[in-house]
């Protein structure tokens, strides 16, 4: 371990928070295509392509040292920040959930942050909520952070307007080069997690833009792996099962 990394765990048990002195987002942003611009909030690191605003991410590092609980909405969330932001307004008209991208049961990182409006989303109830495809993935990652160590997460939504169609996908990277990539389309939040497995390759294929940095090494090691990870998994560069969306494995 490193003097940062030292560093960074003597704040966190002082602090009970993720450190700043180096909360990885050099490394997160690096995962990203360049055309995002990375801003960071908290613990974590987000993306909006302005040119093309129907894409947002947030990435983050999950810990085996974090704390996990259940944080009710009502202590963060901010009606002016939710009055302003758009995509919220949709959901409202959808009758959706105020979604989020980034785990919001990590408790001991910088929750707060976790609930201002860039960092959430319109989200159907059937994804968002308990028994959710969503709400699974946050279990999903936490079992794995603590089976596999600190895990790279980006975690995304993506709008066609054209099609009026809406996508989330996660991706899960760990120092091993362990992936797991899942793509949800916003009209089928149900099934298993397993039901939605995809990889990066797919996901930009799917939506039809160029999200993540192929320059980067642990980008380029898993693109076209749909998923191998504990409990979740299929070989890698597994052509059986294409590109498709909501299918079973």
């Amino acid at each position: 371990m490193g003097f940062k990394e030292i560093a960074a765990l003597g704040v966190f048990l002082a602090t009970g928070q993720a450190c700043a002195i180096d909360a990885g987002c050099p490394e997160l942003s690096d995962l990203v295509s360049e055309k995002f611009k990375g801003q960071c909030v908290g613990d974590y690191l987000t993306f909006r392509d302005f040119k093309n605003s129907s894409i947002t991410i947030s990435a983050y590092e999950v810990s085996p040292f974090h704390t996990w609980g259940n944080p009710r909405y009502r202590d963060y969330d901010s009606e002016v920040g939710l009055k302003k932001n758009e995509a919220l307004t949709q959901a409202k008209s959808l009758h959706w959930d105020y979604g989020h991208l980034a785990n919001e049961k990590i408790t001991s990182a910088d929750i707060k942050s976790r609930f201002l409006s860039f960092n959430r989303v319109p989200m159907p109830p059937t994804l968002n909520r308990s028994e959710g495809v969503w709400n699974e993935l946050e279990k999903y990652e936490i079992k794995m952070a603590k089976e596999l160590g600190p895990l790279k997460v980006l975690a995304g939504y993506s709008y066609n307007n054209d099609s009026k169609q809406h996508y989330y996908f996660k991706i899960y990277i760990s120092e091993h080069q362990t992936t797991a990539s899942f793509l949800i389309p916003g009209n089928y939040g149900e099934g298993s997690i397993q039901s939605h497995i995809s990889s990066m390759q797919c996901i930009e294929q799917t939506i039809d833009e160029s999200i993540f940095n192929g320059q980067s090494n642990l980008v380029a090691e898993t693109y076209n792996d749909f998923a191998f990870t504990p409990h979740v998994w299929t070989a890698g560069n597994n052509d059986r099962l294409g590109c498709e969306v909501g299918g079973d494995i």
